[in-house]
């Protein structure tokens, strides 16, 4: 069973996504930025799912974090924001982000994304 981090300060949300998710995936959840960082470098996940806007950095430092660890580097990133601007998602993707979503987020479109981008992670040989 592939393995998701979904990292968001809404509660509520992340239990949302759990139950929509967890047919289909092994989920684990942080509600900051902290707890995401960490999560992802002992859970492994193939692929996260993070919030733009988080209580004490943004997703981007998120997402720099990430990208500058071994163990972390590749694993597909798909962020989720209220702000659809296209200065946030060119400034997303030149990040190394691989997919950028917005709020409220339709959740087959969620399903479709997150299929491609394990495809596409299964595809692409890791260095």
């Amino acid at each position: 069973m592939k393995k998701i981090l979904i990292i968001d300060r809404d509660r509520l949300f992340l239990s949302c996504l759990t139950d929509f998710l967890g047919f289909e995936f092994k989920i684990k959840t942080a509600d900051d930025e902290f707890l995401g960082i960490k999560l992802a470098q002992q859970f492994e996940p193939d692929l996260i799912i993070c919030d733009l806007k988080l209580p004490n950095l943004e997703g981007y430092q998120v997402l720099k974090t990430l990208r500058e660890h071994r163990s972390t580097a590749k694993i597909p990133f798909v962020f989720l924001s209220c702000c659809s601007e296209w200065e946030e998602r060119d400034r997303a993707s030149k990040l190394g982000a691989n997919a950028y979503l917005s709020k409220p987020v339709r959740l087959r479109k969620l399903l479709a994304t997150i299929e491609e981008q394990l495809e596409i992670r299964e595809l692409t040989p890791i260095p």
